[in-house]
């Protein structure tokens, strides 16, 4: 037949023979075929309790080409091309996985092999415990959190397990050391899945702890104790607390300062990386202050008789004794007044007690005889501006003088030499001061006449102008007439002193002066030209 069908071709290449015989002759043909057919094996059916699996399809020659598919079910493929990939998050029940391999050199040419997923929904494992950490013997307690589990079993990790739910467990450390027991709960479904938690306990060893407080015993109002770790130190936490209201401290060594009397427990607690916690106590006794005695006063220094009135500001006394020093009897008023009728320096002494002792202080008082206050002064009228007043101070018991000039300026010479520069009558005081402060003074009223004489009919009269005022680095001078005669320009202080001098030329009638050197104040410009002299007073700003 022309026309047939080869089945059961063998692998390889195989050659077909095609003959036609006629009349006693004959002719033949031939056709090669190729059978690239080929098989693959994804591996066996998996049965498992994770939502994870590995697939272990066989290694692939280079020619060959796999590939991966979910065709029953839902995943998540980690690599569709290796034979070996991870497979996630599988839905509950049956999956099917289907396995193609291809040859490259022939595409048409391919083989493919299933695998059946059975995923068995596993329990979740979970617990919680009452602490995870503390001392031994540590009481804990466990309580199952677990879901779809049918049966379990704890292990506590020093050897010992228990069936129970909710079981309470006591660990004991034998070694004396620091350890850490890993404990687990294993959970078991109705198809036979399991899952395992696991929690960290650490369990430490008692340790001795104790600190010294020191001193023990203090006394108001400097009432600081130093306390300090000498046994448990290094630990990561500590609280002190010193039976007052301060706040806890954490600190190995630390101050505290007591404000009220009385006795205090110190108590101190230190815990370890284990929440291991051990306490130490002291006692210690604040007492009450000692008294504290101190004053003020009206003054320090006076004329004989000196009347004071004494301020107590003693603390913590309950009574006083005063002493004068001058001989009189004692006061006990806690702010008495006392006259002095006598010279001399005088030890006042405050003696404050209360029922926990005596404590004085003294301080040093002056009274000083009224000093005698006298002086004389030539000449007693001025005519011209180039005189000066010399006053001879007459005084008796006296250290220091203050003399008043009337013009408004003063000065503390013993004898001083005095220009006026203004026509008027004067009045002059004289202050006499004590070394320590006790002051008379005397007054000649209108004592000093000064009237300088007028130029003569044909000179003309001086008058000037200064400006700006205030003024800050110069001072404009404007002169009314061009004078035949050198002209002196001094800048004098409030006391007369002559802190600058110019000399300026016949016939000047404007001239700047500079102010740099002055500092800010009100000085005394003035001007002599023959014999007038004028004087105007400026701020320097």
């Amino acid at each position: 037949d022309p026309v047939s069908v080869v089945r059961n071709i063998p692998l390889g290449k195989t050659v077909l023979v095609w003959k036609v015989e006629l009349n006693g002759f004959s002719s033949q043909d031939t056709m090669s075929i190729t059978n690239y057919t080929f098989s693959t094996d994804a591996g066996s059916d998996i049965t498992t309790c994770s939502a994870t699996i590995q697939m272990n399809a066989p290694q692939l020659d280079s020619r060959y080409q796999g590939d991966w598919r979910m065709i029953l079910g839902t995943c998540a493929i980690n690599s569709r091309a290796s034979n070996h990939t991870t497979v996630k998050s599988l839905s509950p029940g049956k999956s099917t996985m289907q396995w193609t391999v291809t040859d490259k050199l022939h595409s048409e040419c391919s083989a493919v092999d299933y695998v059946d997923i059975f995923f068995k929904t596993p329990p979740l494992a979970k617990f919680d415990v009452s602490e995870d950490k503390g001392c031994s013997p540590m009481k804990v307690l466990f309580a199952n959190t677990s879901l779809d589990y049918v049966d379990l079993y704890w292990i506590f990790g020093d050897g010992t397990s228990s069936k129970e739910l909710k079981p309470e467990h006591t660990f004991n450390l034998t070694q004396g050391v620091a350890t850490e027991y890993t404990v687990k709960l294993v959970v078991q479904s109705a198809n036979f899945c399991t899952d395992t938690a696991r929690h960290v306990i650490g369990v430490s060893p008692e340790f001795q702890m104790d600190f010294v407080a020191n001193p023990n015993e203090v006394r108001l109002p400097d009432a600081v104790v130093t306390s300090k770790v000498t046994l448990g130190t290094g630990l990561p936490y500590y609280r002190w607390r010193f039976g007052d209201s301060a706040a806890d401290q954490d600190k190995e060594e630390i101050e505290h300062k007591y404000t009220q009397a009385g006795t205090y427990v110190i108590s101190l607690v230190g815990r370890n990386k284990y929440s291991c916690e051990q306490s130490a106590y002291q006692t210690i006794t604040v007492l009450p202050p000692y008294p504290n005695p101190d004053f003020s006063a009206s003054m320090d220094a006076g004329c004989v008789p000196m009347a004071i009135q004494f301020i107590n500001q003693s603390t913590y006394a309950t009574s006083y004794i005063w002493s004068f020093g001058d001989g009189k009897d004692n006061a006990t008023s806690e702010n008495p007044t006392h006259i002095f009728n006598k010279s001399g320096a005088f030890d006042v002494t405050l003696t404050a007690t209360s029922q926990y002792g005596t404590k004085s202080i003294t301080k040093v008082f002056y009274a000083d005889p009224v000093p005698s206050v006298d002086f004389t002064y030539t000449p007693s009228q001025i005519s011209s501006p180039s005189e000066v007043v010399r006053f001879a101070n007459a005084s008796k018991g006296a250290q220091r003088y203050l003399w008043d000039f009337g013009d408004g300026l003063t000065s503390t010479d013993e004898n001083p030499i005095h220009q006026y520069v203004l026509d008027a009558v004067y009045s002059i005081s004289l202050t006499a001061i004590t070394e320590h402060g006790c002051s008379q003074f005397t007054t000649r009223y209108n004592a000093l006449v000064v009237s300088f004489l007028l130029p003569d009919e044909h000179t003309p009269l001086l008058e000037i102008k200064a400006y700006p005022n205030p003024s800050t680095t110069y001072l404009n001078i404007e002169i009314n007439q061009a004078f035949s005669h050198k002209i002196e320009l001094e800048i004098l202080s409030l006391d007369g002193k002559k802190l600058q001098h110019t000399s300026l030329p016949e016939g000047t009638q404007q001239h700047t002066e500079r102010l740099q050197n002055l500092a800010p104040g009100t000085y005394i410009l003035k001007l002599d030209i023959g014999e007038q002299s004028k004087q105007i007073k400026f701020l320097k700003q």
